[in-house]
């Protein structure tokens, strides 16, 4: 890493460029891919998509939210197994997860007044955001709904506020 600015290197590792694949996506972008394989999901479920069309419209979707259309059918609608496995209906889990985190993540450090990657730097700090966890989620085990159970302990519902405020936050200071 020598000869490198420490802001050349944060830029290279978190561009933010359409890609095909949902693995290597960006942090931004990948939530995309999430949306149009469950707006998918749900046209073929409810019967408004046939199965032999998925490659075409797959294609349109990516390039009408993306701006990038997949040459190939390995590249695109079937880039994973999760549908011939029969996976159908979690993939939006998958944002959902992302959002919960940021959550998280924020009210962590509104309570503490830390960052978290301060906190990460010592072993007093990781003890921190542990008995943190454990305070407010890791007790009730799963004695509450998820909904719940974030209504609880954060006095909200899950909401995509607090991972639009972080992807704002970092990309704002890259770009």
């Amino acid at each position: 890493m020598k000869g490198f600015k420490r802001e050349d290197v944060a830029y290279y590792f978190n561009q933010v460029r359409p890609s095909f694949i949902r693995l290597g996506a960006d942090e931004v972008t990948y939530h995309f891919h999430i949306m149009i394989r469950f707006e998918l999901e749900k046209d073929l479920i409810e019967g408004r998509l046939n199965v032999k069309e998925l490659p075409e419209i797959w294609n349109q979707k990516y390039h009408e939210t993306l701006g990038i259309k997949p040459k190939r059918v390995s590249e695109g609608v079937l880039q994973d197994t999760h549908w011939s496995e029969g996976s159908f209906g979690y993939f939006p889990t998958y944002s959902l997860a992302t959002a919960l985190s940021a959550m998280i993540k924020s009210r962590f450090e509104k309570d503490s007044g830390q960052t978290i990657s301060q906190m990460l730097k010592t072993t007093e700090g990781v003890n921190t955001i542990q008995a943190w966890l454990k305070r407010k989620v890791h007790r009730y085990g799963d004695a509450y709904k998820s909904k719940d159970l974030i209504r609880k302990s954060f006095g909200e519902d899950l909401t995509s506020k607090y991972l639009l405020e972080y992807l704002e936050s970092k990309y704002h200071e890259i770009y």
